[in-house]
Formats: structure tokens, C-alpha cells, sequence
């Protein structure tokens, strides 16, 4: 008993000297605001929302009141969801999913241990080191001007308690 403690005090001991000797382990986080926006504004995430509306339009001329009823509620639902993306803290994490072969091929070559929204890392400890990737998420979704100029803007700026809330 004493010889197999012995060696698990010896691996963890090599274990935390060989990660002491790395530096500090590196999360790459980014600002899911500014991602859903870009998303929202691509070509990809208007035409989700176009068919949704063109969906409630049929439904409406066809005088399915019940088809458009639940239409409208996910429409309603729909936008609510988008203002937390888009303004609070609400996660992206499905509009990110479609890059996670370029998010791997970063991660590589910034010697990233995790990357996640900078929104829903809750802890770090001082032997972590977070690396903003804003802007290079960004540019996998071939972001425009306009977005990669409101990374600047947003910096400062806190996500809106309750965003889920908001009214047009």
C-alpha cells in the first residue's frame, strides 16, 4: 500500500512540475454579443429568420390561424432569444459549433487549452491566462466592418441584466 502511494505522490509530482514548467495554461475566450450579432446579420442567420417569416405568411394565407398562432409565439420566442445573444449573456453556442474545425486549427496554433464565451467562464485561477479571440472568431464568420468595430465599442460595456426581456 505504501509503495503504491509512494508512486502516485511521485506521477503527481511530475505531473505538476511539468505544467508548472509549461507557464500558464491559456483559455481562449470571446464575446458572444458581438458573434450573435455577426451571425444574425450573415446571410446564413437572415435566412432563418426569413423562412420563419415566409412559414407565418403561408400559414396566414391559407387561414391556418393555428399554424400562425404558434408561428407568431416562435417568432416572439425567437427574438427574445436573439436580445439575450445579441445583448446579455444568453450562449451561442450552436452559431460557434458550425466553426469547430477552425475554432481546433486555432486552438493549435494559439496553444489554447479551451476556448469558450468570455460570459460563461464563471472561474480561472491566477495559473490561467485568457487570451481574447473576439476578433478571430469573427473573421471565421467573415464578419463585416461594422461588427469587428463594435468588439471596441462593447468592450466596456457589461451584458444587459434580464436581456431575455427586452422589448422592441
Amino acid at each position: 500500500m505504501k509503495k503504491v502511494l509512494f508512486i502516485m505522490l511521485i506521477a503527481s509530482l511530475m505531473l505538476t512540475s511539468e505544467l508548472i514548467a509549461k507557464g500558464k495554461q491559456r483559455i481562449g475566450v470571446y464575446d458572444s454579443r458581438v458573434i450573435a450579432i455577426c451571425w444574425f446579420q450573415s446571410n446564413e442567420g437572415q435566412k432563418d429568420m426569413m423562412s420563419l417569416r415566409e412559414e407565418y405568411n403561408t400559414a396566414q394565407a391559407k387561414g391556418d390561424t393555428v399554424t400562425a398562432k404558434k408561428l407568431s409565439e416562435k417568432g416572439q420566442l425567437t427574438q427574445r432569444i436573439l436580445h439575450d445573444k445579441g445583448f446579455g449573456r444568453g450562449s451561442v453556442a450552436e452559431i460557434i459549433e458550425k466553426k469547430l474545425n477552425e475554432l481546433k486549427e486555432l486552438a493549435k496554433k494559439e496553444k489554447l487549452m479551451a476556448i469558450c464565451s468570455k460570459w460563461e467562464l464563471n472561474f480561472s485561477s491566477p495559473d490561467v491566462e485568457l487570451v481574447d479571440i473576439t476578433m478571430n472568431v469573427l473573421d471565421m464568420f467573415k464578419a463585416s466592418d461594422k461588427v469587428k468595430k463594435m468588439v471596441e465599442e462593447m468592450k466596456g460595456i457589461e451584458p444587459i441584466k434580464d436581456a431575455f426581456f427586452l422589448e422592441d
